[in-house]
């Protein structure tokens, strides 16, 4: 293939991939449309919307179908594949610009690949950085105290999740994951408030995994640890859409499928 043949494919497959073609072709993935109803989804006339149409059925992400005497435009398989790939890649790249350094710089091996396969939906993060590396985040709490209900793995222990955490297990479905370690420092240093909570919420225990996370009505958040072993408390992703609340969850019931629920003796 010659190089300004080359060129021209790669220049026609920009506009092919241009972000009103993309929102086209995610408006079609829905059901088959006509011009008309086109017009009125998009603000645009008939006429930029043919232009747009044009090179989408030529080269086969779209095809016009005739139901009724009425012309429909309908998105291929092909399309509609496209479509999905390209969505996931904004979304990543929307992530490598919020999170990116986030990611680089901690380590992720304890979340499983099923799951990072799927880390576009965390596409709308963002990461909070505190001072204190003692103090709780406000984000964090509000996510807790506006949520109905939350879940979440902690392989660290702080001096007032105990009270927290039962507190809010009295109004809200509470279920918690925590790793050995943490589970043996509450047993021999806060059994009554551990029995208290068991009367509420549900507790597992999982191995050590480097990784705490909360998934709740109203958001997602996690901390990892540093590529050294260090727990980083001081940077803490925050997702707070619905697609970022499915991960959180997908997560969570990846870790209770490998944790022993704990009962009250």
């Amino acid at each position: 293939m010659d190089e300004s043949n080359l060129t021209r494919k790669k220049d026609f497959l920009t506009k092919i991939l241009s972000p009103f073609k993309l929102e086209i072709l995610e408006v079609l993935r829905s059901r088959p449309r006509t011009l008309s109803e086109l017009t009125k989804i998009t603000g645009k006339s008939k006429q930029v919307l043919l232009f747009h149409l044009r090179p989408l059925i030529r080269v086969g992400l779209v095809r016009k179908i005739v139901v009724n005497r009425r012309t429909f435009y309908q998105v291929t398989e092909l399309g509609a594949v496209m479509c999905e790939y390209i969505l996931k890649f904004l979304k990543l790249k929307d992530i490598l610009v919020n999170a990116g350094e986030f990611f680089r710089d901690h380590d992720v091996s304890s979340i499983p690949l099923s799951v990072i396969n799927d880390i576009h939906m965390l596409n709308g993060c963002r990461i909070l950085v505190k001072n204190n590396p003692y103090d709780l985040h406000d984000e964090w709490l509000n996510i807790l105290e506006k949520s109905t209900w939350v879940y979440g793995l902690s392989s660290v222990f702080h001096s007032n999740f105990p009270e927290l955490f039962t507190n809010l297990a009295k109004e809200r479905k509470v279920e918690i994951i925590l790793t050995e370690n943490v589970f043996n420092l509450i047993v021999r240093k806060y059994r009554e408030k551990l029995s208290e909570y068991l009367k509420y919420g549900k507790m597992y225990v999982c191995g050590n995994v480097r990784l705490t996370f909360i998934v709740a009505e109203k958001g997602f958040t996690m901390n990892l640890y540093r590529l050294d072993g260090t727990y980083d408390s001081t940077r803490l992703l925050v997702c707070k859409t619905d697609e970022g609340v499915k991960w959180g969850l997908k997560l969570f019931d990846y870790y209770r499928s490998k944790s022993k629920v704990i009962s009250i003796d």
